[in-house]
């Protein structure tokens, strides 16, 4: 069975998850956002699993369902193009 794109069961059920949680949007300069990259590499953890392990929090539930760094590099370089389009 392969890929059947984004269809809209998915999105009602991203929509469903991601309403158990809140977002925080927190402003760095591109150094700052490099350092905080740099020490999460470190620890093989993306920027936000390093911010919630350094505040001691536990990972959101799906966390451990994705540990490929390099997945989540491919998303937040997607997701910097898409706030390009929002500025």
């Amino acid at each position: 069975m392969g890929y059947n794109g984004f269809t809209e069961k998915k999105k009602l059920s991203n929509m469903k998850y991601l309403k158990q949680f809140s977002r925080v949007t927190v402003c760095f300069t591109p150094q700052e956002k490099e350092l905080i990259a740099k020490k999460a590499a470190e620890e093989k953890k993306t920027i936000p699993k390093y911010i919630r392990s350094r505040l001691g929090l536990a990972d959101t539930p799906r966390a451990d369902s994705r540990t490929d760094l390099e997945e989540y590099k491919e998303d937040a370089d997607n997701q910097d193009d898409n706030m390009h389009d929002i500025e």
